[in-house]
Parts: C-alpha cells; sequence; structure tokens
C-alpha cells in the first residue's frame, strides 16, 4: 500500500517507509492529520493535499460562506521554533501583498488559540510545470518562452516590493486553464523570499544567517550556491535555468556533481547554447536564456521588466499577425522523452538539505492537460495540426 511520494525523485512510497527505495531520501516524520476537524472556528478541514517538512496543506470550506479554500498549516511541534515561526508569518505577509494575477492568491494570516499558525489561500487546479514536464516532455520553445513571461509579470511585482522568491523551480510555477489559456501561470512558495534591506516589506528582521545557502541546488545563482547576496537578479538566473531545462530536457550544468562542482562549473563553463542541443531553437533564445545564465550578475537583464520585454519581442519578431489554429513544427521538441534522470535534491514540499532546513512549496491535484489554442504563427510553417503556445499575455 502506499502512501505519499518521494519528495526528491517521487517515487510512490509505501505507508510506513521511513526512506525512499528508489533515491534513499528520507521520509519525513508523519504528523496527525487535521482533516476532519474544524479550524480556528472558521474552516472545515476536508482532506489534507500534500505535506512537508515545513508545513502541510489542506482543502477547506469557509464556514461562514461555504468557499473553498487551501489552508498551509505550520506543522505544530515546528511553531516553537521562533525562527520558522517567523519565517512562516513573513511568508504570508508577503504573500498577501502581492496581487498580480500569476501569483498565487493569499487571503488571510492566522493563528489559533492553541498557537497553530496558517495561511489561507486560493485552492488551484492544473499542473506544476515539473508534473507537465515529466508526464510530457520537453517544451516547445515558444510555449515555455510565453510561460517565462507569464512569470515575469509576477516577478515586476514581487520585485518591485522588495521580495526576492529564490526558489523559482519548476514544481513552484503552477499551469491551469482559464478559458481559451490552458498554460495560465500561477507562482507559488514565497515560503523562503528574502526581503530587501529597506525595501517596503523589510520587517527588520534577517532570518538567514550570513553563509547559509537557501534555495534547490541545481537552481540557484551562483550567488546563491556561496551564501552570497541576492537580489532580484539571483531570480532571473534562476528562470533561465527553468527555461534551459523546459527547452532543452537537461539543465545548464547537469554533469556537474554536488554543490563544490556546481560552483566550478558555473565559474568557469558556459552552458552549451539551446540551439546545438536543440536545432529548432532560435539563436536568439539562445542569447536570451545565456543572458540570464551569466555567472557575473552585472551581466544579467536588470529586471524582470527588461527580460519580459526581451521574451515579448523574441515572440513578436518571429510570428505573423494572422491567427490560425496550427501546429508549428520549428516550435516541436526533437525529442519529448528527453528528461533528466535526475532532479532538484528539494522538490515541490521540501529545502536542499544544503539550507539544512525545509520549506514548503507543494503541488495541487486536479491535473489539466490540454493544449489546443490560438497563437500568431511564422511565415514559413508547414501546418498541420494544434500549437501548443500562447503569447498573449497581461503585462502589469
Amino acid at each position: 500500500m502506499f502512501g505519499a511520494t518521494c519528495v526528491t525523485c517521487t517515487n510512490p512510497l509505501e505507508v510506513e517507509a521511513a526512506f525512499c527505495g528508489a533515491c534513499g531520501t528520507g521520509v519525513y516524520m508523519r504528523r496527525e492529520s487535521l482533516a476532519g476537524t474544524i479550524l480556528d472556528g472558521r474552516f472545515h478541514v476536508v482532506e489534507k493535499i500534500a505535506e512537508g517538512g515545513f508545513g502541510a496543506i489542506y482543502r477547506a470550506i469557509q464556514i461562514h460562506d461555504g468557499g473553498v479554500v487551501a489552508l498551509k498549516v505550520l506543522h505544530s511541534d515546528l511553531a516553537s521554533d521562533r525562527n520558522l515561526s517567523a519565517r512562516f508569518r513573513r511568508e504570508g505577509a508577503a504573500l498577501a501583498a502581492l496581487r498580480d494575477p500569476h501569483t498565487l492568491s493569499t487571503y488571510a494570516v492566522g493563528e489559533t488559540i492553541d498557537g497553530t499558525l496558517y495561511i489561507v489561500m486560493e485552492l488551484l487546479v492544473g499542473e506544476s510545470l515539473f508534473e507537465r514536464f515529466t508526464t510530457h516532455g520537453r517544451f516547445g520553445w515558444r510555449q515555455m518562452v510565453a510561460i517565462a513571461g507569464e512569470v515575469c509579470d509576477a516577478l515586476v511585482e514581487a520585485h518591485a516590493l522588495g521580495i526576492v522568491h529564490r526558489d523559482l523551480k519548476p514544481a513552484n510555477i503552477h499551469l491551469e486553464r482559464r478559458g481559451a489559456h490552458t498554460d495560465y501561470v500561477k507562482v507559488l512558495d514565497f515560503g523562503i523570499a528574502k526581503l530587501v534591506a529597506g525595501s517596503e516589506m523589510d520587517d527588520g528582521c534577517e532570518l538567514t544567517r550570513t553563509g547559509q545557502a537557501i534555495g534547490t541546488l541545481e537552481y540557484m545563482s551562483p550567488e546563491q550556491l556561496i551564501g552570497g547576496m541576492c537580489d532580484a537578479r539571483s531570480d532571473l538566473y534562476t528562470l533561465g535555468v527553468v527555461m534551459y531545462e523546459m527547452i532543452t530536457g537537461r539543465r545548464p550544468f547537469d554533469e556537474a556533481i554536488g554543490p563544490a562542482g556546481l560552483i566550478t562549473a558555473l565559474l568557469t563553463q558556459s552552458p552549451t547554447p539551446p540551439s546545438i542541443l536543440c536545432e529548432r531553437v532560435p539563436v536568439e533564445l539562445d542569447r536570451v536564456i545565456l543572458r540570464c545564465l551569466a555567472a557575473d550578475p552585472d551581466d544579467r537583464y536588470a529586471d524582470a521588466t527588461e527580460l519580459a520585454t526581451a521574451l515579448d519581442d523574441l515572440l513578436t519578431t518571429r510570428t505573423r499577425p494572422h491567427m490560425i489554429f496550427a501546429y508549428d513544427p520549428d516550435d516541436e521538441p526533437t525529442n519529448v522523452d528527453a528528461v533528466p534522470s535526475e532532479w532538484a535534491l528539494g522538490s515541490a514540499v521540501g529545502l536542499s538539505p544544503l539550507a539544512q532546513q525545509w520549506h514548503p512549496g507543494y503541488e495541487h491535484d486536479g491535473s489539466q492537460r490540454t493544449y489546443g489554442h490560438l497563437l500568431p504563427m511564422p511565415a514559413a510553417c508547414h501546418y498541420e495540426s494544434i500549437v501548443r503556445s500562447d503569447p498573449a499575455r497581461r503585462r502589469g
């Protein structure tokens, strides 16, 4: 009988398993579920959706109006940890301040009389970028560029408030259907977000020790890996890694082993251009992604707005202004089975052991796997079926 899935490799786990038989990752201590209880006199907790070392996500019904929400609840045995409690409260405050439609909506932050901390959020349907990738393989470049553009929308607002995400991996980018838009982006999990000193959201508390690496190893920027100062450009580096991986089927420095090997590769090597690995990727996209992946933050895009403009320009210059249902062979991955065999040390519910602490970041159920919708197409394409991309996006 299987219970949860491994936080590292997503292998199904037996109910009483102490570690994952596939990769050896230790299994979290199982905690008593809140399902079937009334939380804070306001929410009927229906079921547990996901659980990590830091907290759990529940589907719940608001008693006063019957609305369905998601509750993120800090594990009760961690509530006495002042640093974790402060981080949880700060995550709630940061999320509540974000209003961009491509950021997970947060409605309230609360604490019960017995000290249980919780965050009330919108309940999403669909699947994470990670789930889509593992199920369907690599993305066409236009589809991924459009998705990255919507991630930039969320980052523009967060960065303007002084919030740096620091863990923008595929498991924290959610896709759901909104009308004809099948890849509507929601950015999740600001649990390890950094508040820039002096920014609007800065509370004066430093919850990360100097020299402490925070994030998921394979997606960290060089400055994150060495525990240095992170800013908005650190998120752009991580987004560059995500774009590279989703389009090519591998991360930029997949051969590197461990933190030391990855740092060495980042500082001494240049990533193979995506167009070398996937011949249908335009060299213009190489320039965009490789600029995101520059080891020196000063060589990256200055901010998410500049990156979003570059992505928009790329879609615009390689399309023509008429709308059709079409398949673009130039956008199709050459090998949809090219999925990396190794995944991030952290997952949708855990932080890399490098940070030596866990943080939440959960995947939601209710998968949505419909692709076809309208797209302006290149002039020199052979049209056969339905494309999987949509550059039409909101820019805030």
